[in-house]
């Protein structure tokens, strides 16, 4: 599969023109209601229309058309995905590759219409997992912890753990004692390269000493998770994920994700950091980094300075490449136009990073919070 080099946008949401580039890693970063969402719905919106069957040159323009609410996201109405004070009554998604043109999806923005008419794009979709079966997505509201969860056979077949995460304890159960976690994933503390023993090692930057059991029970379509702790040689009592808090339980989904996702696929992740200390958010951006090694595209919203500072010091110890990386702060600002009108426009900063994992640009308020508390302390 062909990976996504760049995301264009136009009269979508928060942004009138806007261009994203994209790499193997990409990190979406800035304060809350900037449009970072924004990015990841809109790559959705395709999916999802897609998925309805509604994403193709039709012969009848009724056939074919952006799904606002559907199997991943709810948006609303074509009102409220409309760029504020567009000057068409049209918006559109830009998709380009390094193999091929860019595929432009043109639609009409009917303010009532929760199905926006298909006015022009590729009269076939392109080759992308963003439209096939190699596309993982897992939003901010994922599941927590629970005593059982869902165990779908069809579900695990195809490698879905659900947007929420549902069903990522009943995929370990099925999987993890005989999938293998290609090499550049792969983490020090574990001898095997089985995925059970590969997501407990990595549950260990979490809660050092975790140990992770599933247990399919019976006839009843449900699996039951349990984790227990070994430290100086002794081993707790198994314990339900209830006992345990929502650390363990949200974050495995996506270490599952990560470690399984095949060479050519997309991971799109919304806030992987939630609920984790500063030591599980780094080893999440260096997961992250050594995914996007293996071959898989992954696109991150994320709040985390320690997300960020995992994904430098990989980059630096050489697990990716500083090309194969890239981070976008987003911004909200006013301008005056030439008839005096004052807007609010936002805009996308991207700093660079280098071998060393160090940036060429520090926008003001990107991650500097701590600075700001520490000047304010001193």
């Amino acid at each position: 599969m062909t990976s996504l080099k760049s995301l264009d946008l136009r009269r979508f949401k928060c942004f009138a023109s806007q261009r994203v580039p994209l790499a193997a890693a990409t990190l979406l970063t800035g304060l809350n209601g900037m449009g970072k969402s924004s990015v990841i719905q809109a790559l959705l919106l395709l999916r999802q229309s897609a998925r309805a069957g509604l994403l193709h040159a039709p012969i009848d323009r009724g056939q074919a058309g952006l799904l606002l609410n559907g199997e991943f996201v709810h948006l609303g109405t074509g009102a409220e995905v409309h760029y504020e004070g567009a000057d068409e009554d049209t918006l559109s998604i830009a998709l380009e590759t390094e193999a091929a043109p860019p595929s432009v999806w043109r639609f009409d923005a009917r303010p009532g219409a929760d199905l926006l008419p298909w006015l022009d794009g590729p009269a076939t979709l392109p080759s992308l997992a963003l439209f096939g079966s190699r596309c993982y997505y897992l939003g901010a509201e994922r599941i927590g912890p629970r005593t059982v969860h869902t165990l779908s056979a069809s579900q695990v077949e195809r490698d879905e753990l659900g947007a929420d995460g549902a069903m990522a304890v009943a995929f370990l159960d099925a999987n993890g004692e005989d999938r293998q976690v290609l090499p550049p994933l792969r983490h020090s503390a574990s001898e095997s390269s089985r995925l059970l023993p590969q997501v407990t090692a990595w549950m260990g930057e979490i809660s050092p000493g975790v140990r992770l059991q599933t247990q399919a029970l019976g006839d009843l379509s449900l699996a039951r998770l349990s984790f227990s702790f070994a430290t100086g040689g002794a081993t707790s009592r198994a314990f339900r994920p209830t006992s345990v808090g929502f650390g363990l339980s949200y974050t495995l989904p996506v270490i599952i994700a990560l470690l399984t996702a095949p060479a050519g696929s997309l991971v799109l992740l919304e806030n992987p950091e939630a609920h984790l200390h500063p030591r599980g958010q780094m080893a999440m951006g260096d997961l992250i980094v050594r995914a996007a090694a293996a071959g898989v595209q992954v696109i991150v919203e994320t709040h985390s300075d320690h997300v960020l500072n995992g994904v430098r010091v990989a980059v630096k110890e050489g697990r990716a490449a500083p090309d194969q990386v890239a981070f976008h702060y987003f911004q909200r600002v006013t301008e005056t136009r030439d008839d005096g009108e004052v807007r609010i426009v936002h805009t996308v900063d991207s700093p660079h990073i280098d071998a060393d994992g160090r940036l060429d640009a520090w926008p003001p308020g990107f991650f500097d919070q701590y600075d700001v508390a520490l000047e304010k302390l001193l």
